[in-house]
């Protein structure tokens, strides 16, 4: 390109510039001064709006986390930031609009309302790519205890969401004997359970475990880390362990006959104020 010809070009670059800058003000200038407008031009309207970005599709992050045994008969084990950062706003904004009553399950099957669950609960889609980063979490934590090739898996992640004055009154995660649940006519039970906080901004609101007694070393270490413990033991007996964002608790629910221990007995304590939302993750075992 000749130096006549770039000078041209640069020139005519200015003029359309300063052109789209008067067309910018008069437009503007109209919409001030009168309830219509003037239509830009099409080829000006397209350049001026907005286009939205592409939304970066939410991928598992590499994440590591810390545990600590609390009791080993019947294991308890607490895990440090279980959750990653980012999935915790993906998994609560999926599961807002699904929230409704929590119900209990009922031998005949289905759910019904009872005042020993007043929480709200959310059970998230299982296509959810922040649910299935946790999914996969889990599943490589348990190691053996699920053999997924012979039709184990993890049920879908259920959010539970309590608010001032809610809770969940003492029970157990695994059925009893006479009221297993089936699938494709396949017995199963809730082999065990991941109990992490999504959002801990609250007051009360412990897992309260009324069966499991923690060492007097386990309950000085935690609350020897500063602020406030982890895990205390209950006026009632047992070990009430608070809500913390990211962490989890993880028991074993069913004993090595297959039938379900009566240890794990567990109540959600009423919140006093705030909302505390934590997660039910339950890997099945299906009996053949």
């Amino acid at each position: 390109m000749t130096l006549l010809a770039r000078v041209l070009a640069a020139t005519a670059a200015a003029l359309f510039g300063a052109l789209v800058s008067l067309l910018l003000q008069h437009h503007h200038d109209i919409l001030l001064s009168s309830s219509s407008s003037i239509p830009l031009p099409s080829w000006l309207a397209s350049l001026l709006t907005p286009h939205p970005q592409a939304i970066e599709p939410f991928t598992c992050q590499p994440h590591s986390y810390t545990t600590e045994i609390i009791s080993v008969d019947p294991l308890l084990i607490y895990i440090h930031d279980f959750l990653a950062p980012g999935e915790i706003p993906a998994l609560l904004e999926a599961g807002e609009p699904l929230f409704q009553p929590s119900g209990i399950h009922r031998k005949s099957g289905g759910k019904a309302h009872n005042q020993a669950r007043t929480s709200h609960s959310a059970i998230l889609p299982v296509d959810l790519p922040a649910a299935q980063c946790v999914r996969n979490r889990a599943v490589s934590f348990l190691g053996t205890l699920l053999t997924i090739p012979q039709g184990d898996d993890v049920l879908p992640l259920q959010l539970v969401r309590y608010g001032p004055g809610q809770r969940f009154d003492a029970h157990f995660d695994w059925f009893s004997a006479d009221r297993l649940p089936e699938h494709n006519g396949v017995l199963w039970n809730r082999v065990a359970t991941f109990l992490p906080v999504l959002e801990d901004d609250c007051t009360a609101g412990e897992t309260w475990f009324p069966n499991v007694s923690a060492p007097a070393k386990a309950v000085a270490e935690s609350r020897a880390r500063g602020g406030e413990a982890l895990w205390r033991v209950h006026e009632d007996g047992g070990i009430a362990v608070r809500p913390v964002k990211g962490n989890a608790v993880f028991w074993v629910n069913l004993l090595a006959n297959g039938t379900g221990d009566v240890r794990t007995k567990h109540a959600g304590l009423p919140v006093d104020s705030g909302i505390k939302t934590a997660m039910n993750i339950w890997p099945a075992r299906f009996f053949s």
